[in-house]
């Protein structure tokens, strides 16, 4: 059995990525392709990415879709892709 795990923080972006490569603080560092949430946990002051499984990318999308960066998101993850995400406040949605 694979457990899920709630997390949540600051939603900064959400975008698709294709793959790639650079060198980061002197190391070399590659990635792959797909749909990645960049947010700061709540209680901690480091960006983090995670990416959405790919099964679950297209829902996830559409649950952000109309979201500004500044809400308050809760992910379920299952290991460290993202499986859902809810929006627990969009501040920013209310400056329209």
């Amino acid at each position: 059995m694979i457990r899920r795990k709630q997390e949540g923080g600051l939603l900064l972006d959400a975008k698709y990525r294709t793959d790639g490569e650079a060198e980061i603080n002197g190391r070399h560092v590659e990635w792959s392709a797909g749909y990645v949430l960049t947010y700061v946990p709540f209680e901690s002051t480091q960006v983090t990415k995670r990416i959405v499984d790919p099964d679950m990318a297209e829902n996830v999308e559409k649950a952000l879709e109309s979201v500004h960066w500044g809400a308050l998101i809760a992910l379920e993850l299952k290991g460290k892709n993202v499986v859902n995400v809810a929006v627990e406040a969009d501040p920013l949605a209310d400056m329209e």
